[in-house]
């Protein structure tokens, strides 16, 4: 009798351990999520976002390199004359895009060049070329690239402004991870981006600062034309 008497509470011992591991994994679960108010669907999917993320079971791959080896497109320059991107080869080479009239970031970008190159010694200079590719070939016409080429004070000499057609464009874009969009007024919302590139096309360093000079892309770009002396 007395062994019957212990089965109800054998039974509730179970029922109250039970309890206690469903309130643990609720706080659990619960500590994972911000304090936002579940209200409505808008709360709900907010909340949802704010979330911690879970870790991953499988690490993402690492992107692919970037690389312009074999690439080749033709190019009109500010002259008006026709080159091409391959012939832009056998230096080592700053390659940016950029368009005439944009209003912040390419004339940004243009003068960071120029500070960098500031910074070489006029030997390690002479080893360095810049291309410069239009991202509004329509409009960047070679007068156009003439007038900002002398806004801005550019050596004609080692910097190529250019334009290319505009499915070759949409290829190195895509091939950059380069954005372009199109705004109302008539800029473009793009990607900022500086690539170092060896004699063959070899991407050696790439920064997206373009507001000020990158001290670890400058430190490769004196180490590139230093090796290729």
């Amino acid at each position: 009798m007395r062994a019957r008497s212990l089965e109800p509470l054998q039974t509730l011992s179970v029922a109250v351990a039970l309890l206690a591991s469903v309130m643990l994994v609720s706080l659990d679960m619960s500590a994972r999520w911000s304090a936002v108010p579940l209200g409505g669907g808008a709360d709900l999917a907010r909340a949802v976002e704010q979330a911690p993320p879970l870790p991953p079971r499988v690490a993402a791959s690492s992107p692919a390199p970037l690389s312009l080896v074999g690439v080749n497109f033709p190019i009109e320059t500010a002259s008006g004359s026709s080159t091409s991107f391959a012939a832009t080869a056998g230096q080592v080479r700053l390659v940016t895009l950029f368009y005439s009239h944009c209003p912040g970031l390419c004339p940004m970008t243009i003068a960071t060049l120029q500070r960098l190159e500031s910074e070489l010694a006029p030997a390690e200079r002479a080893r360095l070329r810049a291309v410069l590719l239009s991202l509004d070939p329509e409009h960047d016409t070679p007068a156009q690239l003439r007038s900002l080429q002398n806004e801005r004070h550019i050596d004609s000499g080692r910097w190529l402004l250019g334009r290319t057609a505009p499915a070759d464009l949409r290829m190195l874009t895509r091939k950059l991870g380069v954005r372009v969009q199109a705004l109302p007024n008539g800029m473009l919302d793009h990607t900022p981006l500086l690539l170092l590139i060896d004699a063959q096309g070899r991407v050696l360093a790439s920064t997206h600062e373009v507001s000020r000079t990158d001290g670890r892309f400058l430190a490769a770009v004196r180490a590139s034309v230093a090796a290729h002396s």
